[in-house]
């Protein structure tokens, strides 16, 4: 929603929590008709006259920033504007040096900047819908923000893209003007004051608050990276894990689907390595404490390393290991189904190194009759 203004006598004044020469508003606005006239949307003054503000000039339908000097008639970036359109402004000044963003609704910010900008140093009055020489809004107002600090670009594109401000800190005044009210939503309790006669209308095309973005991970991943406490790095489908350090604590490293695990790093603690399917892995490292490394499916391996303390090597179905290295300790080594072994180092352990053929290990580990003093 938004307030509307459609009368001379409707604006909103405030006196008292006001910017000084250094500020940034935001806001969103819709003129009900434009030309014939100057329409003012807001502006801040002393009783001296001295002002800045933004309006629709009369002959030219610009929409600019206006200032007391250089830029009374001829304002900062002036844009035409079309009645019945929903535009986005935003002002900036800081001293002499002031930029005006401004677009209609659905194209780029443009903007455009001076360095000669004369403002209110310590301005006494601020009207919105209005001002002293009757040039009163014909239009729709809302998401109206005041901060007393010159924001970023970035910043300003950020605010103009929701009602809830995003930046806090030296925020002066919110009126989201969802309702015809004089509230003040900063926490400033700088309510207005008049609005007598204001109604409501459809607002502009933005949410109350954007949601949280969501990061999604592309599967491929072409650098190792460090999985540690309760943690798991998972590669599914056709993805490609290049290289994979060192996975700590109760970590698992699974590559699924026709993924190629190209070298997998020690793993230690009670931890798994597993490549599942068509993986091929070239390298899986040794394996140490209560741990295991499980190839599965039609994956070739061209060497594995040694398995110690309680942990458990396998590899299933028609797995074909190039290399098997020494199990020691209460570790197992394990080849099932048709599996063939060119080389199989005897291992220094109490354990011999025993062929298992069979389909007991096809889809993860499991105690097997072969597997005597293993773990599953």
């Amino acid at each position: 929603m938004a307030v509307r203004y459609d009368a001379a006598s409707e604006q909103h004044t405030a006196t008292n929590g006001l910017p000084g020469n250094v500020y940034t508003l935001t806001a969103w606005i819709w003129p009900a008709a434009v030309g014939s006239r100057f329409r003012t949307i807001y502006w801040l003054r002393t009783f001296a006259d001295q002002f800045s503000g933004v309006t629709i000039r009369d002959s030219t339908s610009e929409l600019q920033l206006i200032d007391s000097g250089s830029h009374a008639f001829n304002g900062v970036a002036p844009l035409v504007a079309t009645a019945a359109t929903w535009y986005r402004i935003g002002v900036v000044v800081s001293g002499a040096d002031a930029t005006f963003y401004r677009a209609a609704a659905g194209d780029p910010l443009g903007s455009g900047s001076v360095a000669d900008f004369s403002p209110p140093a310590a301005p006494q009055q601020w009207t919105i819908g209005d001002d002293p020489y009757d040039d009163w809004w014909d239009g729709r107002l809302a998401a109206l923000k005041v901060w007393d600090a010159a924001l970023s670009a970035v910043e300003v594109e950020d605010e103009l893209a929701q009602h809830v401000p995003r930046r806090t800190s030296n925020l002066l005044r919110f009126h989201p003007f969802l309702n015809a009210e004089l509230t003040d939503y900063s926490g400033n309790n700088n309510a207005l004051s008049g609005g007598t006669g204001t109604t409501t209308e459809s607002g502009p095309p933005i949410p109350w608050a954007s949601a949280i973005p969501t990061i999604i991970i592309p599967p491929a991943v072409p650098s190792g990276v460090d999985a540690a406490g309760a943690s798991a790095i998972a590669v599914s489908s056709s993805a490609i894990a290049r290289k994979v350090v060192a996975i700590s604590a109760r970590s698992c490293l699974a590559v699924a689907g026709a993924g190629a695990a190209r070298k997998v790093a020690p793993v230690a603690s009670v931890t798994m390595a597993v490549a599942r399917a068509s993986a091929a892995a070239t390298h899986v490292g040794v394996v140490s404490g209560q741990a295991g490394a499980v190839l599965a499916g039609r994956a070739q391996v061209t060497h594995i390393g040694a398995a110690t303390g309680h942990g458990l090597l396998a590899l299933s179905a028609a797995a074909s290991p190039r290399k098997l290295v020494g199990a020691q300790g209460l570790a197992l080594a394990v080849v099932t189904a048709s599996h063939r072994t060119p080389e199989a180092a005897p291992r220094p352990g109490s354990m011999g190194l025993r062929v298992k053929r069979g389909p007991e290990m096809v889809g993860g580990l499991r105690r097997t009759a072969s597997m005597r003093g293993g773990r599953s």
